[in-house]
């Protein structure tokens, strides 16, 4: 067998790391039905380690362990097929697999002392929807809930979960890296130059909890080169070169390689295109990602925007949250 089921975790005091998954509706309803520890507050999950430690070793010391190699992992986009299965297994597969696939390899190489399924099986990733009798059953497998379309997931958290005499909890959740930094430019007390922040301030919670936002002054090859691989990036910030008050978002690589009549209005050292491009030479790798800009007309010292940024304030902020999700979706 290519990867194993999930019936045996269940078993009273023990631990398992997991990425839970919201399964489309009508097939966590057949998951409800045919696997025995739904009923116990399991639900569907990627497995990456089980068995873990005992319930009596966890500390603040393993946590922090856990949560540095999880968090060297950016969240991810992927979706469910199937069905697919193995003996007394019936289960959703997963695509990509490769994010699964380097995330679980990190925890294993980590925890080497609690191989995945004891080391009966390599690692396959997938949602168990059925198992023992149940995953043998026709109308399990021939379920109309398989025959949706695709639903995009999000991959956020590593779960360790915790089974105790009234079923399966979790513990704790550990975040995988944020998909989007937004850096944040500007200096409050120069007028117009303060707008990013004031637009990033009004950002909804929902929004914010999507991308890692950080204020950095002034667009700077340090901020850039900071940035991990594999992160998106948006630069907010005033911009030069468009009329006050209008709302624009353009590639990086646009201002990177081919400039562009709207830039930045923050990075005083350097032209914008020659930052980006030495941060892309020194990072050995493209910065990927949007410039979202305001115009600026006003930069004289004090608080007060400018009439035209002021009225165009709601709008940069509501683009500036247009394009967090757009990039955190992947």
């Amino acid at each position: 067998m290519a990867g194993g089921g999930d019936s045996a975790l269940g078993r009273a005091s023990e631990t398992a790391l997991i990425v839970t998954v919201r399964l489309p509706r009508a097939l966590e309803a057949v998951r409800q039905r045919a696997v025995q520890d739904a009923g116990a507050g399991l639900r569907g999950h990627v497995t990456l380690l089980y068995p873990f430690v005992p319930p009596g070793a966890l500390d603040s010391r393993l946590r922090a362990r856990i949560a540095q190699v999880v968090a060297a992992h950016v969240t991810f986009s992927f979706r469910l097929t199937g069905p697919a299965h193995w003996p007394e297994t019936l289960y959703a597969a997963v695509e990509p697999e490769a994010p699964f696939r380097t995330l679980q390899a990190d925890l294993a190489a980590a925890f080497r002392g609690y191989p995945l399924y004891g080391g009966a099986f390599e690692f396959v990733p997938h949602v168990t929807i059925a198992e023992g009798e149940s995953a043998t059953l026709p109308e399990i497998a021939n379920d109309p809930a398989w025959a949706g379309p695709p639903v995009p997931l999000k991959a956020r958290y590593v779960e360790l979960i915790v089974r105790d005499v009234a079923g399966w909890k979790t513990k704790w959740r550990l975040p995988l890296q944020r998909s989007v930094w937004v850096l944040v430019c500007g200096e409050r007390l120069r007028g117009d130059d303060g707008a990013a922040i004031r637009a990033a301030a009004t950002l909804p919670e929902d929004v914010r909890s999507l991308a890692e936002v950080i204020e950095v002054g002034q667009l700077s090859v340090e901020a850039l080169i900071e940035v991990p691989a594999g992160v998106a990036v948006i630069v907010a910030d005033a911009a030069v070169g468009i009329p006050a008050g209008h709302v624009i978002a353009l590639p990086l690589a646009k201002i990177a390689h081919h400039g562009a009549g709207a830039a930045p209005a923050t990075s005083h050292s350097l032209p914008p295109d020659q930052v980006l491009a030495l941060a892309e030479e020194m990072r050995g790798l493209p910065v990927r990602g949007s410039f979202v800009g305001i115009g600026g007309s006003e930069f004289a010292f004090g608080e007060i925007l400018s009439p035209a940024v002021e009225a165009g304030l709601p709008v940069y902020a509501a683009a500036l949250a247009d394009e967090i999700r757009r990039l955190a979706a992947g």
